[in-house]
């Protein structure tokens, strides 16, 4: 499990996962992302309208939006998850 910072910027808060490739998820895969009250998903879906990228980073995946403030609620760190072939993201503390 990882813990990543929640940065606000002028297009919405961001979470920024990067060195995906590591952990299972190949550059150019395809993904589907799920917000929950609880968590944020991400799972490899072949009709995903999202691909991981930048093979130089190792891949990444970038969530920058107003989805995302919301989903975070004023938290400032998140903790992430990358077991059974997803990538779960909870909030940690404001």
């Amino acid at each position: 499990m990882n813990n990543l910072i929640i940065r606000d910027t002028s297009k919405g808060s961001r979470i920024f996962l990067e060195a995906l490739a590591a952990k299972g998820f190949a550059v150019g895969a395809a993904i589907a992302i799920e917000y929950t009250s609880e968590s944020i998903v991400i799972t490899r879906d072949p009709e995903g309208k999202r691909k991981i990228s930048s093979p130089s980073h190792g891949g990444v995946i970038d969530l920058q939006s107003n989805k995302v403030t919301k989903w975070a609620q004023g938290a400032t760190r998140a903790s992430v998850d990358y077991s059974g072939g997803s990538i779960v993201i909870t909030r940690g503390n404001a």
